[in-house]
């Protein structure tokens, strides 16, 4: 049954380091002043205290307005002994008044611990709350949600991508089993790779694959009763999100999980990486992590066959036509070379001969050793199988050595079309050759080709796959030697003396394919992977046999695997008469016998083994592999083998060290599959044995591709793949359309992300502890040993409305830092008298009484821009004089005028210029020519305006700039300020760029003129920003702003100018100047007007 939770105050803390323990003891002051009424008694987890070195602090939250979890409890006692083991602080609450800057400051995660909320029966956090939770994670904080969490806040986008995916719903709890996809990760590497546990499974209103980084997903084919949304359905994932890690599970529904050690161990890892203090890539399946740089287009690619990258990070490929390349790479330019040339001239129309195979020796560092398969031109039906020398980047084409040549039909039907040919050489030097059944197979209506009619030995594959004593459809094996000849390894599946003698071919290691097209050798777990095509037959048929199957093959021994008699799971053919059209019985696939008069081997074969992976065109078995829909033209490529010590940007993570990559000529997908490493036993399920599937999934869905054809992970750690196009050109000899040979880089997720900024934002060191004008303390803001100066322990622009508040505040701080040794107890004290003495938290009253002085309202020239240009200079300025004006402030230029030309016009007209505005580049680079500008008007301020290009580093340096020189210019009299537009207002990674610029500047020495207007267009309430830093605002621009957000004269817009000037002492505001950026025609009646209004303002 349902239970519906009123969320209540629930403060458990245990003891933590002096920062967190003092700045969440001042977030929930008021909480804990309000009484035992409001908030049940703090209680002391059992745990012991921590010590004073502790990891890291967690906040658990667990706050519910829907659903409550009766396993909510359970996970709050499960984080703290977790904490108390691991030596990491915990506290919880369900209260949302901790989610501000000050509250979320000690934490480095925050868990959502079984959290639901909906908006009809209320959100957990308000707008305010879910600003500063977004600000903590955007500076780098760590959040872990678990079970319900996705099921809370469900109107809020930003939180539905920091957790990952939004509850759908669910199907009742019962058992299942999970695939742990990510052997690397801390909170998953030492789970089963297949965990068995009862669970209420989730179900997602949209899946979250490729925009997180996927651990574990449900195994659908356990239980699929009411999963939804497909086989790879996510369970636990991770990612970095918006400058914070987030990780989450979809478990923890029951109690009983927080007493299972797996699980334990599972979310210990969760929050040890979400803290930063663990490493662990959370990039791997993020789509966008990859990037795909184009080595080679379709201009220059005609049937580009096989890709082999060598040593030294030049890629070699192979065409059919028998041309050989290298590929020279220079990050992400590459140019390409001719190293060599087979001159094969093949009729190539509807053929798969020529050059197939390329692989490059185990030692070609050392002796620049390629070998290359192909057919010999043009007459000869032989397959021939040589050794070139790469010298420099040319393939020295007299430096062949024969090694192994075997006979071909050619011409002969259409037997030319499986060639196979794919090549790969083990650590042992074992060289692995792939050999399609050369068969005709068009002529068997897509089933089998056993035509044993005289005359059609191109149609029987029994003379060529199922025969022992030949080397088409088989998987050959031998060992190169150095004299160009070559031996026999142990363990292939003939000796060559069986019956006698004669009847076998000792090269063969397996035996039975069709179209083995692409083989791969995993030297890692000494296993050769292969892809074989199936026939074309779409539905079976019981006089033929069963409809076409392709497979993916994993081979540790040498064996049979069926063709042409057994495809698939051992599914049998129908041995079928193709002279009398009579079918027959089963193939025995157990004990398959070869009578056909075309076999010149052995009559008993060795029994037909099953594939790994099967399935059809039409996604035929997919019960067994449904995370594969289809597709009839297998190809494997390459199992990735993890070097840490590889020092390379590119290589793959972790993650996918072990994962075999397969991909699909014809469905146009990559994939990659999983194997058991070990048992998994079950009494529920199908138990799993080493060497099965165990998950199948998708690589770089999102990525278009035209035909898939080969690919190879290089010494980078890159995957370097081809795309074999379109298709052809004219005659196959053309260039092929679409095609492109292609690196894809790994190129995101960092182990662990930079640790979290407690103090984003910050208060620069360079400045003083002032709390505004008259309010300087006179004591650097030097750093208080968490990494946080002294202000932003203060943090006095969260708007106190309590001066005594505020100065009890400071109080409680200093003391602290007077007992850590930062303070000395005569700092403290001029510290707390700055408080005191600052209007920070004092009320301020409309009493109607104040207007603004005269003498201090101005003019900005920008209002009046069209006319101050000579010879309209003087009038506009007599003009401006007779409404009242006293003072102006140049702006956008000095209307071609020297400073001493216009300061003398200004001053004949009765009024001064004590502001001027100038552009940053005169202050950087000319400061004394800035200085005698301003002494020529005789302003005794110069302001400046930023661009709306700026980031964060533009505007800390543009601080930098404004201090340094504006410490020369206050030598002169002169005070540097900055003015306003709305761009400042921008927040980029949890930090408003203003702030930048405010903090980090000297209040000495660099004063802001506050842009009305621009204030509010960018959101900002000016009153909170004067609160926010008292004393900086010298000058104001009082420029209103209509309803439609366009500009008005003062006093025709919507602004509280009263409202605002009531602060203008708070502020420190010395100016107020006018302006309208869209006047009037001439500009002055709008000066006029706006200079009318606030002589009538009374505040």
């Amino acid at each position: 049954m349902a239970r519906y939770f009123d969320p209540r105050i629930l403060l458990t803390t245990r003891p933590s380091r002096r920062l967190a323990a003092l700045v969440m003891a001042l977030a929930l002051l008021p909480f804990l002043m309000a009484g035992p009424a409001q908030a049940e008694p703090a209680r002391t987890a059992p745990a012991p205290e921590p010590a004073d070195t502790a990891r890291f602090d967690v906040l658990v939250f667990s706050g519910v307005s829907n659903f409550y979890h009766d396993s909510i409890p359970a996970g709050i006692e499960a984080v703290e002994e977790l904490g108390a083991e691991h030596d990491f602080d915990v506290t919880v609450t369900d209260d949302a008044e901790v989610f501000s800057d000050k509250g979320l400051r000690p934490f480095d995660v925050v868990i959502f611990n079984n959290t639901n909320s909906t908006p009809e029966r209320g959100n957990l956090l308000d707008a305010d709350q879910r600003a500063a939770f977004q600000r903590y994670v955007n500076g780098g904080g760590g959040f872990v949600g678990w079970h319900s969490a996705t099921g809370t806040e469900r109107d809020w986008d930003w939180y539905a991508g920091l957790v990952g995916a939004k509850f759908q719903n669910h199907p009742a709890p019962r058992p299942g089993r999970i695939e742990v996809l990510d052997g690397a990760h801390p909170s998953t590497a030492g789970l089963p790779q297949l965990w068995e546990r009862n669970e209420e499974w989730y179900n997602w209103q949209a899946s979250p694959n490729g925009d997180v980084h996927v651990l574990t997903e449900i195994r659908t084919t356990d239980n699929p009763q009411g999963l939804t949304g497909g086989p790879e359905h996510a369970h636990s994932w991770c990612q970095v999100y918006d400058g914070g890690r987030s990780w989450y599970t979809a478990s923890g529904h029951h109690a009983e999980s927080f007493d299972e050690p797996l699980f334990l161990e599972h979310i210990l890892g969760g929050i040890e990486w979400a803290a930063g203090v663990a490493p662990g890539d959370c990039g791997a399946t993020e789509w966008d992590s990859f990037d795909r740089v184009q080595l080679e287009d379709d201009t220059n690619l005609a049937d580009p066959y096989s890709i082999a990258p060598l040593p030294d990070g030049r890629v070699m490929y192979i065409q059919r036509t028998g041309q050989i390349k290298l590929i020279h790479q220079d990050g992400d330019d590459a140019t390409t070379t001719l190293a060599g040339d087979l001159q094969l001239s093949l009729p190539t129309t509807r053929t798969a001969d020529g050059l197939t195979g390329v692989a490059i020796d185990e030692d070609f560092a050392a002796n620049g050793w390629v070998y290359l398969l192909y057919t010999v031109p043009p007459a000869e039906p032989v397959y021939r199988l040589s050794r070139f020398t790469l010298v420099g980047d040319t393939l020295d084409m007299d430096s062949e050595e024969v090694v192994l040549e075997f006979p071909i039909w050619r011409n002969e039907l259409l037997a030319n079309v499986h060639m196979a040919g794919s090549m790969d050489m083990d650590a042992d030097g074992n060289l692995f050759i792939a050999t399609g059944d050369n068969t005709d197979p068009f002529a068997q209506n897509g089933f089998t080709p056993i035509d044993e009619r005289a005359g059609r030995r191109a149609a029987d594959a029994q003379g060529t796959a199922a025969n022992t004593n030949d080397l088409r459809g088989k998987i050959i094996r031998i060992h190169p030697e150095d004299d160009g000849g070559y031996t026999i390894p142990e363990g292939n599946l003939f000796t060559g003396a069986e019956d006698g003698g004669g009847k076998t071919r000792p090269e063969i290691y397996a035996m039975g394919f069709r179209n083995p097209f692409t083989i791969s050798y995993d030297d890692a777990n000494d296993a050769l992977l292969v892809a074989d095509y199936g026939p074309d037959a779409s539905t079976p048929n019981p006089l033929r046999g069963p409809a076409g199957l392709v497979e993916q093959n994993r081979i540790v021994e040498a064996g049979n695997y069926g063709w042409p008699y057994c495809v698939g799971p051992n599914t049998p053919f129908i041995d079928f008469d193709f002279a009398t059209g009579v079918s027959g019985a089963a193939f025995d696939c157990a004990s398959p016998v070869n009578d056909s008069p075309n076999n010149t081997g052995l009559t008993q074969l060795p029994p037909a083994q099953e594939p790994l992976v099967w399935y059809g065109k039409s996604g035929e078995h997919s019960a067994l592999f449904p995370e594969i829909s289809g597709g009839g033209a297998p190809m494997t490529g390459p199992v990735y083998d993890y070097d840490e010590d590889l020092d390379s940007d590119t290589k793959f993570p972790e993650y996918y060290d072990d994962k075999w990559f397969v991909f699909e000529y014809g469905a146009e997908w990559y994939k990659t599959i999983s194997l058991m490493a070990e048992a998994a036993p079950s009494d529920r399920f199908t138990p799993a044995e080493p060497g099965d599937v165990q998950s199948i999934n998708s690589f770089l869905p999102g990525l278009t591709w035209n035909s898939p054809f080969d690919a190879e992970f290089g010494p980078d750690g890159s995957l370097y793949t081809i795309d074999f196009g379109g298709g052809s050109g004219v005659g196959r000899g053309d260039h092929n359309d679409g095609s492109g040979i292609y690196r894809i880089d790994y190129v995101g997720g960092e182990d662990v992300t930079e640790p979290r900024d407690r103090c984003f934002g910050g208060y620069s060191t360079d400045v003083p502890v002032w709390f505004g004008e008259g309010s300087d303390s006179g004591v650097p803001n030097r750093d208080s040993g968490d990494g946080c100066t002294i202000m932003d322990l203060i943090e006095h622009e969260q708007p106190f409305t309590n001066h005594g508040d505020f100065v009890r505040t400071v109080e409680g701080i200093t003391s602290g830092l007077v007992g850590d040794g930062v303070l000395s107890h005569r700092e403290r004290a001029s510290i707390v008298r700055a408080a005191a003495g600052s209007e920070i938290g004092k009320a301020v009253e409309l009493d109607g009484d104040r207007q603004v002085p005269a003498d201090k309202i101005g003019v900005v020239g920008f209002t009046v821009r069209a006319t101050m240009p000579a010879p309209n200079t003087e009038a506009t300025l007599a003009a401006l004089a007779t409404c009242g004006y006293l003072n102006m402030e140049p702006s956008g230029g000095l209307y071609g005028y020297t400073g001493a030309q216009l300061g003398a016009l200004i001053d004949a007209a009765g009024m001064q210029a004590p502001s001027v505005g100038l552009d940053l580049g005169q202050i950087e680079n000319d400061i004394e020519g800035v200085i005698q500008t301003a002494k020529d008007l005789g302003a005794r301020y110069v302001r400046i305006s930023g661009s709306a290009g700026w980031d964060a580093e533009d505007y800390s340096r543009v601080a930098d700039v404004l201090n340094e020189q504006g410490a020369r210019a206050k030598e002169e009299g002169i005070t540097l300020a900055y003015h306003n537009h709305d761009f400042e207002f921008r927040f980029e990674d949890g930090v408003r760029l203003y702030d930048v610029l405010v903090r980090e500047t000297d209040p000495n020495l660099v004063d802001m003129e506050l842009d009305l207007y621009w204030a509010v267009d960018g959101g900002v309430d000016p009153v909170g920003l004067i609160q926010q830093y008292p004393g900086r605002f010298s000058l104001l621009h009082v420029k209103d702003r209509a309803a439609d957000g366009s500009f008005a004269d003062v006093g025709e817009g919507t602004i509280d100018f009263a409202r605002i000037f009531a602060h203008s002492t708070l502020a420190g505001v010395d100016y107020y100047f006018t302006e309208n950026d869209q006047p009037r025609p001439n500009g002055i009646s709008s000066a006029c007007d706006s200079r009318a209004y606030l002589e009538t303002l009374r505040y």
